[in-house]
Formats: C-alpha cells, structure tokens, sequence
C-alpha cells in the first residue's frame, strides 16, 4: 500500500528532489512522478514496503528554494525537543536533536549545524558549559532557550557566549524570527568596511573603495554583477557557498533570474582573474554544493 508523502504545487523550477532516510527503514519502493500543466508543477513521492518516521525528510532544491541550513536543538524535555524540530523543519531547516549535553557535542562535530538551540538546564553536563567549550573552538551561532530568566542568567549566556537568550515559553514564530536574523547576520562579512582584500601574496586584489580589481599585476575589468559576485565570495573566503547562498546575496529577490545564472557568472569571473581558468587558484568547485573561495 503506497502512502503519498507530498504533492507541490506552484514552484517556479524543480531541479532535482532527495528523500533524506535517517532512520533503518526496509527497502523501499520510491516513484518520482513530475507533470507541467498551465506552468505549474506538481510532484508526488510513493513510498511501499516502509513507515517513515520523524526523522525522514525531504528536501528541495530550485526554483525559489535554498539549502537548507543544518541547526542543532539541545534540549532534555523530549516533549518541547519534538516540538522545537516541527517548527524548525516546518521552515525548511534540516534539524539534528540532542538530549543532553555529552550528547550535544558530539552531535556537533557530526552534523557541523549552522546554528545551536541551547537548554541550560540538563542532567549531566550543562548547557553553559556546552556553551563554553563551543567557544574553544566554534563561533558557530547559539541560541539560549531556557526557562531562567533572571537579568543575572540572561547576563551570564550572554558572557558565556550565547548570540541571543530566550525564555521559554516562546511561539514558533517568533522563535524563527529570531533564528532567522541570527543566521542572516551570520551570513554577513565580518570584515571592516573598505578593508582590501588580498590574496596569495598579493597576486589577487580587490579594493572596495575604489571597486577595483588586480589580478596578477593588472588591471581586471569586472562589470557590476561581477565585481558584487567576486566581492562577496572574498568576503566568506574559507566557506563553502551554495548557488543558492550566493545568488540570494548578489542578485536578492529583485530579478527574473533564477540560482542557475551563478555557474555563468562563475566562469566569466573565472576567465578574468585566474592564469588558468580550468584548473582555478581562486574560486574553486565544491561538487554538488557550490562553490568556495581559497584563503591562500
């Protein structure tokens, strides 16, 4: 007996589809069916011989869509953990849970979240210290959800590390209100403004107050759209940017364009700056994924 999963409508494009098992499952039967009737499309996932639990999720890709960002819920009521994953996941994030704090940790150097939802209070090693040795090594946003509520508390997350402290109880939407904001601050340069921006030993240079660009000793000729491309993954040199990532923050929303013109962009930027655009110095491929800029 099938049981349908999902039927989309209405998404501009659709790239491809994964179904995500994180769970032993028995082998299943998957169907893909994908029709295109007056511009709309409409996607349907049969799964036999199998029952999906909660951690089994699917992700989308395309169109208006985005990577998903991996967040990281500590939390030991495992009630208030499952309802902390619905909202999380009901927004499109890929959620990974702990209970405690031995286990938060190692989930953390497992899953490498982009964000930490921190209870304090747990059997066990406690959320501030959790806390504290992410610090040792991890600038990785965390939220504080917890109960205490006193100035004191809230003054002591904050110095031990935390980007926000929350009290429970708090509405999903609000919750992902600020989950929001902490990532989109997180996704932003961090370095001062007009700072010049140098790369292996000065063989690449990019100069914001002027916009201007040296590749090699010579003068490169970027148009606008290139130099905010090239600009932006120089900013975040080190991390690797999905297409997504990168065309939300260049292109914004205000484009007819979809992720796909990044790749273009991409090999145009490439042509100008590296000696040999195949085999780049520079911006370099992250298969299936995107793209990431050397710190050499």
């Amino acid at each position: 007996m099938s049981k349908t999963l999902l039927n989309l409508q209405s998404f501009r494009t659709i790239r491809w589809v994964e179904l995500y098992q994180l769970c032993p499952l028995r082998p299943a039967r998957i169907a893909f069916h994908r029709h295109l009737t007056a511009g709309r499309v409409g996607i349907q996932w049969s799964v036999s011989g199998a029952e999906l639990s909660r951690r089994t999720r699917l992700r989308y890709l395309g169109g208006n869509s985005r990577v998903a960002e991996r967040i990281l819920a500590v939390e030991d009521e495992l009630l208030l953990l499952e309802e902390l994953r619905s909202c999380l996941e009901s927004a499109g994030y890929e959620v990974y849970t702990a209970s405690d704090g031995a286990a938060a940790l190692s989930e953390y150097h497992h899953s490498q979240p982009n964000l930490v939802i921190l209870d304090l209070l747990m059997p066990g090693v406690s959320g501030w210290e959790v806390c504290s040795q992410l610090r040792t090594f991890s600038t990785v946003p965390i939220i504080m959800l917890t109960g205490l509520r006193s100035n004191e508390d809230v003054i002591r997350g904050l110095h031990a590390g935390a980007d926000d402290y929350v009290v429970k109880p708090i509405q999903c939407a609000v919750l992902l209100a600020r989950v929001q904001a902490i990532l989109r601050r997180a996704a932003m340069p961090t370095l001062a403004p007009g700072a010049q921006l140098r790369f292996g030993g000065g063989d690449l240079i990019i100069d914001p107050l002027e916009r201007r660009v040296i590749a090699y000793g010579k003068r490169v000729d970027l148009t606008p759209k290139e130099y905010q491309l090239l600009h932006f993954m120089a900013c975040n040199a080190g991390r690797v940017l999905s297409n997504a990532t990168i065309f939300d923050h260049v292109w914004a929303y205000d484009t007819d364009t979809n992720p796909d013109c990044v790749k273009w962009y991409v090999w145009r930027v490439r042509a100008k700056i590296e000696q040999n655009p195949r085999d780049p110095r520079f911006i370099l491929t992250e298969r299936g994924i995107g793209y990431r800029f050397a710190l050499t």
